[in-house]
């Protein structure tokens, strides 16, 4: 063992040469979380009353939504990455982490090991949190009719008010007429309410005045047309989709399906999953408006309906999200299948058909004066 040592020792020394790199790469469950659990879980989990900074270091889906918007973790890239530039700031800077009534001080060693951790790709394996993000609470075992608007409100509110006495709080004051009268208006039709109107609404003396302005905003056209809007930069409508196809069907089923309070499970099917002409289903427009175009059209899905980002991960793996360049593929082979009938049906033209539109067009060119051909 000391002549195999003493070997490498001097093939590290030659120059060109070093010694054989380590085989297994570090797991962060059994190197790093330790680290992290003794030197910051004391401010930055789920243990800490007022977690600083809003960064948690025991739940990874918070990890990545914090390297997304801060580069906490930058995979390959320590140098970029927030979590090791504060382990190595100068001791007195305000910065440095963990800071001194912090949890234990960080050795060269483990912050070596941090650094290679980053560098060779910051992989987490299997682990998710170091322990339940949430306390389970009563209602995950409760029966509720839904259909019951009132008793449902209330049981929130319960349980809102639990959590604010178990911290000792008190819930904020009720806004006064005039704030919320406001409120509802930019909420439900997108403008603020003119004097007549709050004059009105804060002069009645109905109690349930509040409840019957609510069900006036829903049931008004102001509320389609906000409503509409909405939608249509959601899924990126337009007055003419792909190819020049006419949009306007689909603009329609848009605005019906908010004034008719369409179901949204319902109208996410037909979105999806269209069949027939676009006069006929005009929700195939969904796909029309990126026909040619399949990983926009894949993207704009992934996001309205999946909540996610996922188009970095077209051309490589996500580098903070669990999304693989294969993952992404796989998605995107979902709509693989959606195809414009229009553009197979010109393709399985015959030679004939093709001869005719041929010689049409010859004879058109034909016509033209040179004027014309130099203006083409």
């Amino acid at each position: 063992m000391k002549a195999h040592f003493h070997f490498l020792l001097m093939l590290a020394l030659i120059p060109g040469i070093s010694a054989p790199a380590r085989a297994d790469k570090i797991n962060f469950e059994d190197q790093i979380l330790p680290i992290l659990d003794a030197s910051c879980f004391k401010c930055h989990s789920a243990r800490s009353k007022k977690i600083k900074g809003d960064l948690r270091l025991d739940d990874l889906t918070a990890i990545r939504a914090k390297s997304r918007s801060d580069n906490l973790v930058f995979p390959h890239k320590p140098e970029k990455s927030t979590l090791y530039k504060r382990m190595v700031l100068p001791e007195g800077d305000e910065d440095l982490m963990p800071p001194s009534d912090g949890g234990k001080k960080l050795n060269s060693e483990q912050i070596a090991l941090i650094k290679q951790w980053i560098e060779e790709g910051a992989q987490f394996g299997e682990w998710k949190r170091a322990s339940a993000k949430e306390k389970l609470v009563a209602s995950a075992t409760e029966t509720l009719n839904v259909a019951d608007v009132v008793a449902t409100a209330k049981r929130i509110d319960e349980l809102i008010n639990a959590g604010l006495d178990a911290k000792k709080l008190k819930p904020n004051e009720l806004a006064s007429d005039e704030v919320w009268g406001r409120r509802v208006y930019l909420d439900l039709i997108g403008r603020i309410p003119s004097y007549d109107e709050l004059t009105a609404f804060t002069r009645a003396s109905d109690p349930k005045r509040r409840v019957k302005l609510i069900d006036a905003l829903l049931s008004s056209s102001g509320h389609t047309s906000t409503m509409f809007n909405y939608w249509c930069d959601t899924l990126r409508a337009r007055d003419q989709l792909a190819d020049n196809v006419r949009g306007d069907y689909y603009l329609n089923f848009i605005k019906t399906s908010v004034r008719d309070n369409t179901p949204y499970d319902r109208w996410v099917r037909e979105l999806v999953n269209p069949k027939g002409d676009l006069t006929d289903e005009p929700a195939a427009g969904f796909y029309l408006r990126d026909q040619g175009n399949r990983f926009a059209s894949v993207d704009n899905t992934s996001t309205v309906f999946l909540g996610t980002l996922i188009g970095c991960a077209q051309c490589h793996d996500h580098p903070y999200d669990k999304w693989t360049r294969k993952d992404y593929h796989q998605f995107a082979a979902w709509t693989s299948a959606v195809t414009d009938q229009r553009l197979v049906a010109s393709m399985k033209m015959s030679k004939t058909q093709m001869e005719s539109i041929k010689d049409t067009l010859e004879e058109e060119a034909a016509k033209r004066t040179s004027s014309q051909r130099k203006l083409i």
